[in-house]
C-alpha cells in the first residue's frame, strides 16, 4: 500500500480543504473496494 498512501499524500497535500475532502471520500471508496483497486498484499 506504500505507493497508494504516497499518492494520497501528494495529492492531499496539493489539494484545498474542500478538495481534500473529495479525496477522503475517494480513499473510503478505494479502501472499500469501490474503485476495483486491490491492495497490494
Amino acid at each position: 500500500m506504500a505507493f497508494l498512501n504516497n499518492i494520497n499524500k501528494n495529492i492531499t497535500h496539493q489539494c484545498s480543504e474542500k478538495n481534500n475532502k473529495i479525496t477522503s471520500c475517494i480513499n473510503s471508496l478505494n479502501n472499500n473496494g469501490g474503485l476495483g483497486l486491490k491492495p497490494a498484499h
